[in-house]
Formats: structure tokens, sequence, C-alpha cells
């Protein structure tokens, strides 16, 4: 093929499968996103590696048992290397099979008792910006819609290649969702109790770099440099929560995504509203903590909270006219579910302790506001 008829991704896949060719390794698996199949299909051939085996059909947010009986299916203990190429989803999908790789067992993982130490490499290529997955050493597993954090220090990634080419045809929707999840993920982690001063500089660095970038692309979906800053933001913010993980915003976010199908990254924007609002106002908690954060946000309001409001609604406003209007309603059963599905571990994290009427008050404010969608 040449440089005009190239297949998506291409020079990055070849890229990194030459390198394992170069150092003869003889068992790879690759999971990667579909659009990626027609570059795998086209080089194959060209690379000594005596079994390859590349897997695209990984649903979004893969149930533990999916995890489990591809497990089954596959060589894992006789792996050299894994590679993903994708979103997320492959990232946290290769994750879990590394950890299985190494001898735990899939439903352990539900426990994060990792067990071995012998593992593949692993290495990634993102082809979204916003999950930051490709810096941290944590992964999610879901069981029956509920989700579950793993986190190990062999999950981290061996090699990781941030080309934007990967993220050329991520798709509207997928671009504002991504890139408002690193953008959250930055904020909270720069106002965890376990932030350090390099944790809190590469947050500051993705905040700086998400907004002008994230609107830039979504009016001029190919310009190149701005999804590579997008990129390199997003895998700021992966090494930000990778020091101090997620708050709030996350964990009580995932209860939106397994009750209602809200993709993660807007269901993150929606929390953060009113929990920024509630600190503000009930605890007073940006009075004297923000002066950083009022200076990454400063075109956006006149200090942290008007900025990031402004930030929400332009970012939402945009998700509407790409998908149309959503509309969801919640009943008491399920709202009662979304209490239970708050992730205790993130929420004992935030720098406020919130309350059950807070939490209650959160989610009612998301509904309130809900035409916005």
């Amino acid at each position: 093929m040449n440089a005009d008829t190239d297949a998506v991704g291409e020079g990055v896949i070849r890229r990194m499968l030459a390198a394992a060719s170069e150092r003869h390794f003889k068992n790879v698996l690759v999971l990667h996103g579909r659009a990626f199949a027609a570059a795998l299909s086209a080089i194959q051939h060209d690379i000594d590696i005596q079994n390859l085996i590349c897997i695209s059909n990984i649903p979004s947010n893969p149930d533990i048992d999916f995890i489990a009986s591809l497990s089954t299916t596959l060589p894992l203990r006789q792996l050299d290397l894994i590679v993903a190429i994708g979103g997320g989803s492959v990232i946290d999908t290769s994750k879990l099979l590394l950890a299985i790789a190494m001898g735990t067992s899939a439903f352990d993982l539900l426990r994060n008792e990792i067990r071995g130490k012998d593992r593949p490499l692993f290495w990634v290529a993102p082809t979204t910006a916003g999950s930051g997955s490709e810096a941290t050493h944590f992964a999610v597993a879901y069981q029956n819609g509920r989700k579950y954090s793993v986190a190990h220090d062999t999950l981290l990634p061996d090699w990781t290649v941030l080309d934007a080419s990967l993220t050329i045809t991520c798709p509207p929707s997928v671009t504002i969702a991504s890139g408002v999840d690193a953008f959250c993920q930055s904020i909270e982690s720069f106002w965890s109790p376990k932030a350090t001063d390099t944790s809190r500089s590469y947050a500051l660095s993705a905040l700086q770099i998400i907004p002008d970038n994230l609107t830039l692309v979504l009016t001029t979906p190919a310009h190149h440099a701005a999804r590579q800053n997008l990129l390199r933001a997003a895998n700021l913010a992966g090494k930000a929560i990778n020091i101090t993980k997620t708050t709030a915003g996350h964990a009580l976010s995932y209860g939106l995504t397994a009750e209602l199908g809200i993709p993660h990254g807007i269901a993150v924007l929606l929390v953060m509203g009113p929990l920024i609002q509630l600190m503000a106002q009930k605890y007073g908690f940006f009075r004297d903590s923000s002066a950083a954060l009022d200076k990454v946000l400063m075109p956006w309001g006149s200090d942290f909270v008007a900025g990031f409001m402004a930030f929400q609604k332009c970012m939402l406003d945009a998700y509407r006219r790409v998908l149309g209007e959503m509309r969801f309603n919640i009943s008491g059963t399920q709202m009662m579910r979304l209490m239970e599905q708050v992730n205790i571990e993130r929420l004992k994290n935030h720098p406020v302790a919130l309350t059950s009427s807070d939490i209650a008050n959160i989610y009612a404010a998301i509904f309130e506001t809900r035409e916005r969608l």
C-alpha cells in the first residue's frame, strides 16, 4: 500500500509488530478495535511471528464472564507479548487477560487478587484520548452490571505509542465522551487527598490542553495536532490518577452507565456539575484551594466553578448536537440501585465526606436537568 491508501493505523501497527518480530517473539496476541482489522490484514504476511492471534470482538465494558470465556480460547501462558490497540475497553480487557496469563483466575480479579510474577510483555496504542488506561496500573472488570476495580503494578504497560492517526476515525460522540473523561480525571486527581506535586503537575498540564483542543477537533475532526495534544493530555491525566486514583466524580458515575447506558465520560461529566456546586456552596471547598484551577479555566469563567459549568454546558450541547435528544427517566428502584452502586473505595478518596443526602441530591440534580441531553 502507498501513503495515500494505507489502512487506518497501519504505520503504528507495523512498527509495533515489527519490533515484536525483531525480538523473535513467537506467540503474540493483539486485541484491537474493528477499525484496525484492515491494517492488520495488510501487514501480517510481512511480519515474522509464528503465532499471531488477532481479536477484535471486544464489547464495551465487557463482563467478567466474557473475559473468562475468552481466556479459555487463548494460549495465555505461552504468550510472549500482548498488544492492545483500542480504547479503554480494549486496553482493560488486555490488562485482565494479562493478569490471567500470570496465573490469576478470572473471578479472582473481582477480588483484586493478582497472583503470579511471570507475564508476557504488554504494549499499548490507545485509539481514544480519554481513559488514560495506557498510563495506569488499573483495570475495570464488570459482573452483572457492577463495576470492580483491579489494581496491580504488573498491569502497567511496558511500551505505549501515542499516535493521533489512530484517533482520526473516532466518532464525535466518542471524542467528546473520551475528552471529558480525561478532563474530569484531571480535576479529581488535583483535589484528591493523595495528590502530590507530581500528580498535580500532570493534572494541571492536562487541564490546560483539553478545552481548546477538544473544541477544535469537534469543528475540525482531522486536525492532527489537536488530536495529538488530546492524546498527550489523556496520558497526563492517566499518569495523575495512577498516583491518586479518582474520587466522587467517578464513584457516582458507574451506576449511571450500568443502569441507564450513559457513556462513561458523559456520566462523569453529569456528576461533576452538581458535585462541584455542592462542594462550593455547602462545604466552601474552593474558597481557599482553587487558585490553580481558577487559572486554567479562566477563559471559560470568572473562577473554577463558573468555568467548569460553562465548559460542561458546551460539551453537553455538542454531545446533544451529535446524537440528538437523549431522554432517560429514573424510577425509585433505579435510584436505590444507583445509591447501592456508588464505588465506596473511590468515595473514600474524595476530599469532602459526602453524606447519603448529598449523593441523593447530586443524582436528583442530574435528572432535573436531563432535558439538556
